[in-house]
């Protein structure tokens, strides 16, 4: 559907607990605010980064779970270009998960809105299927080409990532 939109506290009225770390928010503390879905339970978090609420936690649709994928998949550890082909499928796949999710619903065949999701997540999962690094991968010898070229490989495949069409 659409992220929730979070809403930074300067200071707040009452005290509570972030729900993410535990930490004790006091009166006049600064916090953060959110509500997942139509008439969603309010959540409160302090302001550590971390504790930050991601995408896939705003999200109330299906959607959530790409955006969990998508979270969980850290490029800067991928050594080779297999891990980056791996990481790209996973991703590729949780899209493909969440169309056949929406595919087989009772109202598939009657909701227009959810036939377009599903085939806004099917091309978004075909175009991320046909990334590929630009240039071809040096010799694993050539320590210094290869760590450029795998490095901008990882850039190009987060921004492929990034730049899905979602619904």
């Amino acid at each position: 559907m659409s992220l929730a939109k979070v809403n930074q506290i300067g200071r707040v009225r009452k005290p509570g607990k972030c729900e993410k770390c535990g930490l004790e928010i006091k009166v006049g503390d600064p916090a953060v605010r959110f509500a997942v879905g139509f008439r969603g339970f309010t959540r409160t978090r302090c302001t550590k980064p971390e504790c930050f609420p991601k995408p896939s936690e705003r999200e109330s649709s299906l959607v959530a779970d790409l955006y969990a994928a998508q979270e969980e998949v850290d490029l800067s550890t991928a050594g080779s270009l297999e891990e980056l082909e791996q990481a790209r499928d996973d991703i590729a796949n949780a899209a493909r998960e969440v169309a056949s999710q929406y595919e087989d619903s009772e109202m598939f065949d009657k909701n227009e809105d959810l036939q377009e999701r599903a085939e806004m997540l099917n091309s978004a999962a075909d175009e991320l299927e046909n990334w590929e690094p630009e240039g071809e991968e040096p010799e694993p010898e050539d320590e210094d080409a290869h760590e450029a070229w795998l490095e901008a490989a990882r850039e190009s495949l987060s921004t492929a990532i990034d730049e899905m069409e979602t619904p």
